[in-house]
């Protein structure tokens, strides 16, 4: 029993660190759309694949753009946040 609560530990710790990796991959493609890079640069690309397919149905829901702010990052990152904080609170 004790090898398979280290091993669903383990496996939250993973989800939780992945999630975490995946908010900051948001934050970097939202601070790189603010600089003027080359959009085909491999590093714009790679990110462009990772979080647009979780970025894109998010812009659709949002009625509209708040005075040509893109709010979908954010609302994806509270939404990740509630995620960790959910397993977080799965018991032991």
């Amino acid at each position: 029993m004790d090898i398979l609560l280290t091993l669903v530990e383990g496996l939250r710790d993973i989800i939780k660190m992945a999630l975490s990796l995946y908010i900051l991959l948001i934050i970097c493609r939202t601070i790189i759309t603010h600089i003027d890079i080359d959009p085909y640069h491999y590093l714009v690309r790679f990110l462009e694949a990772i979080t647009e397919p979780v970025l894109n149905p998010v812009r659709r829901t949002i009625p509209s753009y708040y005075r040509g702010w893109d709010l979908s990052p954010v609302i994806l990152i509270i939404g990740i946040y509630l995620i960790i904080v959910l397993i977080s609170l799965i018991p032991t």
